[in-house]
């Protein structure tokens, strides 16, 4: 599910890369995941419909075999073999 190349499109785009940014720079910790939730595509308010996780490299999303598909908690960053 892609958002139509940056926004607007019916995955999930709701991800504050800034403020990631910031912390990262004031922290000196790089995140080893992002949240990223459906948002309304006017108004950038999350939709209430879940969302997904982004993977630092060179983890990938991870589905873990359970819970609500559409919840962010239902997948992980894993390693690929």
């Amino acid at each position: 599910m892609g958002v139509t190349h940056c926004q607007n499109g019916p995955g999930p785009d709701g991800t504050n890369y800034i403020a990631a940014l910031e912390e990262w720079l004031d922290t000196g910790v790089a995140p080893e995941l992002l949240d990223a939730a459906y948002v309304h595509p006017v108004t950038r308010e999350p939709t209430g419909q879940g969302g997904q996780i982004i993977c630092a490299h060179p983890t990938v999303v991870t589905y873990d075999g359970s819970g609500d598909p559409s919840s962010p908690d239902s997948f992980s960053c894993e390693i690929p073999e």
